[in-house]
């Protein structure tokens, strides 16, 4: 995928393709994703595609970094909202990835 196409995307949310294309040039330095389209030329778009590099624990961490984040940034009325047993299960999964979260906490 590009990082245009990435952009008007669902998930891309119609944040700006620049700011995906500069993710996807440090993750391609981290050897995680890789240009697909090996002669990129001006005005074509590039497009990626992930490594084997790129495990399903690494997405697991990387996913529990940012809902840990979003989470801390709930105000308590509205975590109140949200079943217990839930919450609790993301407190664990936080914890594992060795992240702290203060939401909720008994």
């Amino acid at each position: 995928m590009s990082c245009a196409a990435l952009s008007k995307s669902r998930i891309g949310r119609g944040i700006p393709a620049n700011v995906y294309d500069y993710h996807c040039k440090v993750l391609a330095d981290l050897d995680l994703i890789e240009v697909s389209d090996h002669t990129p030329q001006r005005g074509r778009e590039i497009h990626y595609r992930v490594t084997d590099q790129l495990t399903q624990p690494l997405v697991d961490a990387a996913a529990l970094t940012a809902i840990s984040g979003v989470l801390e940034d709930i105000p308590e009325p509205l975590a109140q909202w949200f079943e217990k047993p839930y919450i609790d299960d993301i407190h664990g999964f936080v914890r594992a990835a060795g992240r702290s979260l203060t939401l909720g906490e008994s």
